[in-house]
């Protein structure tokens, strides 16, 4: 939050101190004039650039994290409907998951509040993927089912790397040297705008005021999508909550399932 208010702070300040030593200086030795548009053109379009390549670069993270928790939905309930046909394995591919699902959606919750998570969430989440390893490494769950085994195999697998990734996406950030670059350029832009309005106060004004405006909300805008754990608008954590809800994903009311074998497939 400190963080968050320095950089709405930054431009606020630097374009009130700039225009303020532009409009004072006007009228003596130290004034200039005579500065035209395009000398601040070129700072403005630096800045618009590296804050536009910052922004789709967070985005991004944005949409990896979306698509890695959608990954790790599908795993668990992939996970769940191999088992399904398998009375030793339902049961315990079952508890397994409750238990992933459980720790996974206790790390979204703390994330959703902007908590870091502590060193026992790394250890808790590792020894639900060794429950789940142990149960797959017994071809007896699957009825000896080697493709069955193998396949149960990929979807932890695919769990595993999905729930890595998108644990250390959210430990990346932008580093506060993009920022520094962006707040060079904005502030020069800032002292462009006001060099090509000196002599004309109102102008001058307006002109750096509604730029600061701009350029702090620019900033501010990077930081909250930079820090989009704690946005539930933004991070779909629907997925997890629908196969805790609704684990093997059969609607309400599954017609098919409600035919028994003979009216399925005749007698």
């Amino acid at each position: 939050m400190i963080l968050q208010l320095l950089w709405l702070i930054i431009p606020l300040a630097s374009g009130a101190v700039i225009a303020a030593l532009v409009h004072v200086s006007d009228g003596t030795r130290f004034g200039v004039k005579g500065v035209i548009a395009p000398f601040f053109t070129a700072f403005a379009l630096l800045f618009t650039l590296f804050a536009a390549h910052t922004t789709v670069d967070v985005w991004e993270k944005i949409r990896r994290t979306n698509l890695l928790l959608f990954t790790e939905a599908s795993s668990m309930r992939g996970m769940l409907r191999i088992a399904q046909p398998y009375e030793l394995g339902s049961l315990q591919v079952q508890a397994a998951v409750d238990d992933l699902l459980g720790e996974i959606l206790q790390q979204e919750a703390m994330r959703s509040h902007g908590l870091e998570l502590g060193d026992v969430y790394g250890a808790r989440v590792p020894s639900a993927f060794a429950h789940l390893y142990r149960i797959a490494a017994d071809p007896a769950n699957f009825g000896h089912n080697a493709a069955a085994n193998a396949t149960f195999y990929h979807s932890i697998e695919t769990f595993r790397a999905a729930w890595f990734e998108r644990t250390e996406l959210g430990k990346r950030h932008i580093a506060p040297v993009s920022y520094q670059i962006l707040v060079l350029f904005g502030v020069l832009t800032q002292a462009g705008l006001a060099l090509a309005h000196a002599g004309n106060p109102r102008a001058l004004w307006t002109s750096v005021g509604l730029y600061s405006i701009a350029f702090a909300g620019s900033l501010g805008i990077i930081y909250l999508l930079d820090h989009a754990e704690s946005l539930t608008e933004l991070i779909a954590r629907t997925a997890i909550e629908d196969v805790a809800r609704n684990p093997l994903g059969l609607g309400p009311m599954d017609p098919w399932d409600s035919l028994d074998p003979d009216e399925r497939f005749g007698p």
